[in-house]
């Protein structure tokens, strides 16, 4: 028999894993009697897997939910257009008052066909334009927390850890770490204080602050981050990248907050978008006579909708619904770099090998060739 291989560790993740899951209360103690229930319960279990939809999948209700529609944003200007489109089709349907029917209106489609799929056109490049500054905003926060964790991992590895005082270097530059998003959060929403409760909840981060007298709190705590690798000489490449990329993720988060959408462009939008709504009765009451108002509803509602909907996402770091929600994002980081921060133990005693060096391969092969 093979001699059983030695996995002691000093207390390692993984005792603090089986140790949390043998404290929890067991749900689901049963008994598999034959294989053919096994394979059943496995069935029905892989069933119910695929049945997990998305949670933000649509459902009816979403009709009334009046927190996340644009429909209280917009109600004002949908009642103006409605009173307006009554409007004209009393001057224009009543015997009493109908002078708009004897001020010879064109009567054909041509007009609003042509204004139409023009503003449809800017429309669909207005919210284009939007929702590819929210999607570049997401994409922008999830490069942050990779090499936030890539970097604290790095960190936690290789960092120097001889004596207690480079230990306590060490767990203080991983918090500094888990508060740089917190303190991008804080820029992205204009709010250059210091005195936030997440970030005061940090220890080191709150007497660091009280030190710096800049006003950039992110690129500080990124210079103290840089200062710890400096000062630990540590050469790998990986974490030098990762602080680079990290750096530059949040420049450009920060360009997307400082360059909202061209004044100008916003109200010229606004500008073509109303006009072709109050023109829009006009052209359409000889055809449609009382059915133009609720037509001319529907098209508001479509196109000042798709208005209010670009103006909100187009930014999309602040508090309301429909908002990334980097609040979450920072506790995820700070999670994730604090427990890693809070142990005991450390990368050599994990039995991890140190960094690879091309160096020493490329010595090693080329001893062996000058041997052959």
């Amino acid at each position: 028999m093979a001699p059983r291989r030695s996995t002691t560790f000093a207390r390692s993740a993984t005792d603090d894993t089986i140790a949390t899951f043998a404290s929890r209360p067991s749900t689901t103690q049963t008994t598999y009697t034959t294989a053919s229930d096994y394979s059943s319960v496995t069935k029905v279990k892989q069933r119910a897997a695929h049945a997990i939809g998305n949670k933000h999948s649509g459902h009816w209700m979403d009709l009334v939910r009046p927190k996340v529609t644009v429909l209280p944003a917009i109600a004002l200007r949908l009642l103006f257009v409605t009173v307006w489109s009554a409007v004209v089709c009393v001057f224009y349907l009543v015997p009493e008052v109908e002078f708009l029917k004897k001020a010879a209106l064109p009567n054909n489609m041509i007009l609003t066909t042509v204004l139409g799929v023009s503003i449809s056109l800017l429309l669909g490049f207005r919210t284009n334009t939007a929702y590819d500054r929210f999607w570049e905003g997401r994409r922008l926060w999830g490069t942050i927390r990779f090499h936030s964790l890539n970097m604290s991992r790095l960190i936690y590895v290789y960092g120097k850890e001889s004596t207690s005082d480079e230990s306590l270097t060490k767990a203080q530059a991983l918090q500094v770490l888990s508060a740089v998003s917190i303190a991008v959060k804080h820029r992205l929403r204009n709010e250059m204080e210091r005195n936030y409760i997440d970030l005061n909840a940090i220890e080191h981060v709150q007497a660091l602050g009280n030190a710096i007298e800049t006003n950039n709190l992110t690129s500080d705590l990124c210079s103290y981050v840089h200062g710890y690798l400096v000062s630990t000489g540590m050469s790998l490449s990986p974490v030098w990248g990762s602080l680079s990329m990290l750096q530059d993720a949040v420049s450009a988060l920060e360009r997307i907050h400082d360059t909202p959408i061209p004044q100008a462009y916003g109200i010229h939008m606004k500008q073509c978008v109303t006009i072709y709504l109050l023109s829009l009765p006009f052209q359409i009451v000889g055809m449609l006579a009382w059915f133009t108002i609720p037509v001319v509803l529907l098209s508001a509602f479509v196109m000042t909708g798709l208005l209010e909907i670009s103006q909100k996402i187009e930014n999309p770091f602040g508090y309301d619904v429909v908002d990334l929600d980097t609040d979450v994002y920072c506790e995820e980081i700070s999670r994730d770099l604090g427990s890693m921060a809070s142990r005991e133990d450390s990368g050599s005693t994990l039995g991890w090998n140190k960094a690879f060096s091309m160096e020493f391969e490329k010595m090693d092969r080329s001893k062996k060739h000058s041997k052959k």
